[in-house]
Parts: structure tokens; C-alpha cells; sequence
């Protein structure tokens, strides 16, 4: 909404995306892909330049960890076939779409890190069912980020940034995954929960009708 004030001086009502917390998580589907718990980095993601693949797999190659990084993302168009033959390396496991909901969310859940390199557009959903399903999240420096996840995951902006964070990931785990994580729940139930996001598109959208009417 500041956007088209600022750019367009006209006024905008802002409703977010949502996303539902899982009622269970099991963690036992992340054997379906071979990997254990907190010893994968995941990344979810439309193979588009605008969500930093090639940054975030330069970063992961550059750290030299053990633990391997799942993709998961359709591979078949241009883009995605020249990523697939770039980062062609045995820990790097390009998994093409998975549309199992509750294996997403075991994967989510048990990853050591989560990376989020989207840098464009608003609230992100991949980024909401990553908070929804407890993931430890690290996220792209940027303002559609960052107001949504607030200070509750790590950033990054630069190559060497991720590095750095990859290069840490057991121990900025042990250290904060569960204040991020339980405040990440709480802003997904709170503020980006359907029911609510309902509520406010309906108030919208009679406050329009009964405006028209008055003229």
C-alpha cells in the first residue's frame, strides 16, 4: 500500500497471503528422499533467476559442508535445465516439484537450514508454509522478507554471507531455532492465518459496496 501511495499517490488496502499450520508433521516421509533430520539444507523455489539459485548454490559449493542441499522445483524450462548442469555434484540433489503436502512439511521441519532466496514481489507463500511448518529459515535481505519474518530467521545478501551462515548451521540451530521458530508459528497464526485473511477480504469488499451506495 506505501508502494502506490509513493509511486501512484493513490490508495491501497493491503491484505496479505496466508498459510495454515499442519495439524501434525511426520517426521519419518523425509526417509522417502533418503536424508536425515538436521543433517540436509533444503531449498524450495520456482527456478527463476529473481530467487537467487545460483547464489545460493555458489555459497553452499564455496562452504565445503558435508551435508547435502535438496532442491526442489521444477528443472524442465530453460533456466532450470542450466542450473541442473552447472551444479551438477553428487551433494547437490535437484529432486524436481514435489506436490506431497506432508512430505513438504516433514522436509521443511527437519532441514538444518531452510533457504529462502526469493528478492522480488510481496508475501512470499513458499515463505509462509516454510514458518508454518517450522523450518529454521535462512532468508534473502529484503524488505518483502523481512516483514514478514521480522528478526525470527538469519540473512543474507551477498555470497559470502550464506557462506557464512551454511558454514555455522549446526550451531545458529542449536542457539535459536526454537525462539524463531515459535515466533514464526505465532505470526502465521496471528496475522497470516485463512480465517483471518477471509474476514478482512469480506469487510473489504462490503465496505466498497456500502460506499456505492451512499452515492
Amino acid at each position: 500500500s506505501e508502494y502506490f501511495k509513493k509511486t501512484y499517490n493513490k490508495p491501497a488496502h493491503f491484505i496479505p497471503y496466508g498459510a495454515a499450520v499442519p495439524d501434525s508433521i511426520d517426521d519419518s516421509l523425509i526417509k522417502k528422499i533418503s536424508v536425515q533430520s538436521n543433517k540436509y539444507f533444503l531449498i524450495l523455489a520456482r527456478m527463476e533467476p529473481e530467487n537467487n539459485l545460483e547464489l545460493s548454490l555458489q555459497s553452499y559449493l564455496e562452504s565445503g559442508v558435508e551435508e547435502p542441499i535438496l532442491i526442489i522445483g521444477s528443472v524442465n524450462k530453460k533456466y532450470g535445465k542450466f542450473l541442473l548442469k552447472k551444479y551438477n555434484h553428487p551433494r547437490i540433489k535437484f529432486l524436481g516439484s514435489i506436490y506431497d503436502k506432508a512430505l513438504l512439511d516433514s522436509l521443511r521441519k527437519n532441514c538444518l537450514a531452510y533457504i529462502h532466496g526469493h528478492s522480488v514481489g510481496g508475501t512470499n507463500p513458499s515463505l509462509l508454509e516454510a514458518m508454518a511448518s517450522e523450518a529454521f529459515i535462512f532468508s534473502h535481505e529484503n524488505e518483502f522478507n523481512h516483514s514478514v519474518i521480522n528478526e525470527n530467521a538469519f540473512y543474507f545478501g551477498s555470497e559470502n554471507d550464506l557462506k557464512q551462515l551454511l558454514l555455522q548451521a549446526g550451531e545458529l540451530r542449536n542457539a535459536n531455532a526454537e525462539k524463531f521458530i515459535s515466533a514464526n508459528l505465532e505470526r502465521i497464526k496471528s496475522f497470516y492465518n485463512w480465517e483471518r485473511i477471509l474476514d478482512e477480504n469480506e469487510n473489504f469488499f462490503q465496505k466498497i459496496l456500502d460506499e456505492k451506495k451512499l452515492r
